[in-house]
């Protein structure tokens, strides 16, 4: 009997990974990332502390002003008989967004400043989809869905201003390690072993509990376009 169910199950696979195939591709991003919401500002100001050792600070560092952004995953999807698609794709971003910096406040002195702030988080992203081939003749032309994990290992800020004639900069870690959900959707297109990509993330996760001196929700959200090899 056992023999049988074996045999049994052996053509069962055997005839759902009929016809079916196994991609892996390799993806190079870019792109501007940035949040949006109550929380998120276009323009702050950078407090420096009276209290030593305490460093300068951008008062609200989330930015919705968007920063160039790169990242490089690799990636594995299954194609069905009928152009069904389901895979995963994770690797490593560096995720930037800008707030423009308008003031330096300090305890004996108020005056106006300009350049911007840079907020960078390194993730780790991970994210699961399914989707649909489109078409499949000279180009396959992909396009899928799925939810978006980012695990922040850390955000750190960088401060480049201006202030009286003198550069003002400084630099901080905002940001402790956290879990960022969010929604993606992504296209692709490939021709033989060369594809290009373009994608959009909406954060769902409120950024806001993360960092001081902020009131509000703060998303994040990624524009992104990238390259991709296929093997």
């Amino acid at each position: 009997m056992k023999p049988a169910m074996l045999a049994a199950f052996g053509l069962f696979a055997a005839h759902v990974c009929y016809g079916q195939k196994t991609e892996y591709s390799g993806h190079l991003n870019s792109g501007g990332f940035a949040y949006r919401g109550s929380g998120a500002a276009a323009s702050s100001v950078v407090l420096v502390p009276d209290i030593y050792p305490a460093k300068p600070y951008t008062n609200n560092p989330y930015g919705k002003n968007l920063g160039f952004s790169y990242g490089l995953v690799g990636q594995i999807q299954r194609v069905t008989p009928k152009r069904s698609l389901f895979g995963v794709q994770a690797g490593y971003e560096v995720l930037r967004s800008q707030v423009d910096i308008t003031e330096i406040l300090a305890f004996r002195l108020q005056t106006p400043a300009s350049g911007h702030t840079t907020l960078a988080n390194k993730t780790i992203t991970m994210h699961p989809f399914f989707g649909r081939r489109l078409a499949h003749q000279v180009i396959d032309f992909d396009l899928t869905a799925g939810p978006e994990f980012g695990f922040v290992l850390s955000g750190r800020e960088e401060i480049d201003a201006t202030a009286l004639g003198e550069k003002f900069n400084a630099d901080n870690t905002r940001v402790e390690s956290y879990l960022d959900f969010r929604a993606r959707l992504n296209a692709a297109a490939y021709y033989k072993h060369f594809g290009i990509t373009a994608g959009y993330s909406r954060g769902l996760t409120n950024n806001y509990g993360n960092s001081i001196g902020i009131d509000g929700e703060a998303y994040s959200q990624f524009f992104r376009l990238g390259l991709a090899y296929r093997l």
